[in-house]
C-alpha cells in the first residue's frame, strides 16, 4: 500500500487531494494541517490562480464551421481549460472536491451547434439498417443497446412532428456508430478530420464558451436552457437555448450528451497542474463499462446542472433523457 501511495504521489501533482478525500474526517483534519498538504495547497492555489489573471488566454470566440449531413458546426479555438468546479474562486485550494479544478490543454476542433436530431439520425438509419429499430433484438443480444433503443420510433421512423427534436434513447455505441458513418462525409468536406464524440474536456471547454469561473454557458444564470418546468414532457427542438460565446446551443439542459471518455470518478484528482500533462492523462484513462455524460436534461431542476457537472451511464444504455452531439477533430 505504501509503494502504491508513492507511485501515485510521483505520477500525480494532485495526489494529496486524492489522499485527503479517501480519509475519514478526523484524519483529513489531521493530515490537512501537515506541512506536506499545506505546501501542496499553496502551490495548487498559485498554479490555478494564473489562469484567472487579467490577460490570461481563454481562446477567441467560436467561428462558423462547415455544415455536413444537415449538422451545422462551430469552430472551437484551442486553449487551456480549467476543468472542474471553479465557480467559487475563494474556495480553490481551501476545500477539496472530487471535481477538483485543474488545467487541461485543448486543441482546436469543431462541435455541432446543437444536438443530433431525430431527422439527422434517421439519415444514418436509412443507410445502416443494422441500427434500425426493427433490428433492436439483435442489437440487444450483441450488448450494443437496451430494450429502450429508439423506443418512441413506433413505426421505424421518428414520430410525426419530432424530426427537429434531439434523438434520444440511443446508446453510446449507437452514437459512436453514427460518428463513424458521418466520418465518410466529413473526409470530403474537411480532409484529415474525423467525426467522433467529444471528450469530457472538449465538451466542458466548448460549454463554457470562453468564460472562466462561471457555472453556466452564459455566465451566472442558466438563461433559457431547457430544464424542468410544470407540464414539460420531453425535450424541445435541438438548438432552443440562446447561443453561448462559441455559438453553441443547449450545452446545458434539453438532453444529456454522451462523451467519448470512459467514466473515471476520480479523474480530476489524478490530474496535473500542467495543462499538457492533464490532457495526456485524460487520453490515457483506462477503459471502463460506463461512459461519461454531460449537460443535464429537460427533467432536471434549473440550477442542478453546471458546466462542470459529470454523470455516467453504461455504454448500451438508452433513455429519453440522453442524446449526443458530434465533434470534428484532426485524425
Amino acid at each position: 500500500m505504501v509503494q502504491r501511495g508513492v507511485q501515485i504521489t510521483e505520477k500525480s501533482d494532485n495526489a494529496p487531494a486524492w489522499v485527503l478525500l479517501v480519509l475519514s474526517r478526523p484524519n483529513q483534519a489531521r493530515l490537512g494541517s501537515s506541512p506536506w498538504v499545506q505546501q501542496y495547497l499553496s502551490a495548487y492555489r498559485d498554479s490555478i490562480s494564473k489562469f484567472y489573471q487579467p490577460g490570461s488566454a481563454v481562446g477567441g470566440g467560436g467561428s462558423p464551421g462547415p455544415t455536413i449531413a444537415g449538422i451545422s458546426f462551430r469552430g472551437i479555438p484551442a486553449g487551456d481549460l480549467v476543468m472542474g468546479k471553479d465557480d467559487n474562486l475563494d474556495s480553490l485550494g481551501k476545500t477539496i472536491d472530487r471535481l477538483l479544478a485543474h488545467p487541461v490543454r485543448i486543441d482546436s476542433f469543431y462541435l455541432g451547434a446543437a444536438e443530433v436530431t431525430n431527422g439527422q439520425f434517421q439519415s444514418f438509419i436509412v443507410e445502416n439498417s443494422d441500427w434500425a429499430p426493427a433490428n433492436r433484438a439483435s442489437l440487444v443480444q450483441k450488448g450494443l443497446v437496451t430494450d429502450a433503443y429508439l423506443s418512441d420510433w413506433k413505426t421505424g421512423s421518428p414520430p410525426a412532428g419530432a424530426f427537429s427534436l434531439p434523438v434520444t434513447s440511443v446508446s453510446w455505441n449507437a452514437a459512436a456508430a453514427y460518428c463513424q458513418w458521418l466520418t465518410r462525409r466529413v473526409e470530403a468536406a474537411l480532409p484529415g478530420y474525423e467525426a467522433r464524440l467529444p471528450s469530457e474536456a472538449e465538451w466542458e471547454w466548448a460549454a463554457r464558451g470562453g468564460l472562466r469561473g462561471m457555472p453556466y454557458p452564459l455566465g451566472g444564470k442558466p438563461g433559457g436552457a431547457v430544464f424542468y418546468r410544470p407540464g414539460i414532457t420531453g425535450p424541445s427542438a435541438a438548438g432552443t437555448s440562446e447561443p453561448n460565446g462559441y455559438g453553441l446551443r443547449d450545452m446545458l439542459g434539453n438532453v444529456w450528451e454522451w462523451c467519448a471518455d470512459p467514466f473515471s470518478l476520480n479523474a480530476g484528482l489524478m490530474s496535473s497542474r500542467e495543462p499538457k500533462t492533464s490532457a495526456a492523462l485524460e487520453k490515457a484513462l483506462p477503459d471502463a463499462p460506463d461512459r461519461a455524460v454531460r449537460g443535464g436534461s429537460w427533467a432536471d431542476q434549473p440550477g442542478t446542472d453546471k458546466v462542470y457537472t459529470r454523470g455516467a451511464q453504461p455504454a448500451d444504455w438508452c433513455t429519453p433523457y440522453l442524446g449526443f452531439r458530434v465533434a470534428l477533430a484532426r485524425q
